[in-house]
């Protein structure tokens, strides 16, 4: 079987405002970010692990649970508005100029999102490994087509509109959860399908970015640990 290098990158950038310093804030006796850190550690299929982030204290503390942190990131790439993409893009080229270092598969693991499984993980890399071009994990959205309409550039009713299918009352579509991304950086577009891992656990799908949510994921440590950091 063939080896891959997979980098897994966290962007952790340090001017969070619905919860300033999130990603260094204690969960569970740890910090936030070592949470996702440890997640890709863990797992047999990442070969290295980084944390891209433009903060100085977030740089040293993933580096003491274990994260590459080889560069900042430039205040330009840490905004409110700045795009992830911009931010992988900038992270890829500098690596391969610096170290001509290229993965074959890069992973993105959110670090507001603590609770990832392990199995979660492997997974999604896996699917990678076997064809896919890409693997992402997914929140089902159940949606009530009654009522709903689509219209034309021009203001018109189109006539494939939602509510003019015999398909029932409700559709089920996926949205895009970051807890994990997995690409296989040299898989064609065409030829190579996208694979969606469905979570649906409450306790996956937790995100920290205000302090209602930090609040609830303590609570939900204190009652059930052991399953929390499986």
């Amino acid at each position: 079987m063939k080896t891959f290098e997979t980098l897994a990158i966290i962007p952790a950038r340090g001017g969070s405002k619905g919860l300033p310093r999130k990603n260094i804030l204690d969960l569970g006796g740890k910090p936030l970010i070592a949470w996702s850190i440890e997640a890709a550690l863990s797992c047999p299929n990442i070969t290295r692990v980084m944390v891209s982030t433009d903060d100085q204290e977030i740089a040293d503390v993933s580096k003491a649970y274990g994260a590459d942190v080889p560069f900042l990131r430039p205040p330009k790439l840490a905004t409110d508005s700045t795009l992830l993409d911009h931010v992988l893009e900038h992270t890829l080229r500098t690596l391969e100029d610096v170290e001509n270092y290229s993965p074959d598969i890069l992973v993105e693991m959110y670090p507001t999102s603590p609770f990832r499984s392990q199995e979660m993980v492997r997974h999604v890399i896996e699917k990678v490994e076997k064809g896919y071009r890409r693997a992402l994990t997914v929140r089902p959205i159940v949606v009530n087509r009654i009522g709903l309409l689509q219209m034309d550039a021009d203001g018109r009713v189109c006539a494939h509109a939602p509510m003019n299918r015999p398909t029932g009352r409700t559709s089920t579509f996926y949205r895009f959860y970051g807890l994990v991304m997995a690409f296989n950086r040299h898989a064609s577009f065409c030829r190579h399908p996208v694979y969606l891992y469905k979570v649906d656990s409450p306790l996956h799908l937790i995100d920290i970015d205000t302090p209602e949510d930090l609040r609830l994921a303590r609570r939900l440590l204190e009652k059930m640990p052991q399953e929390a950091a499986k």
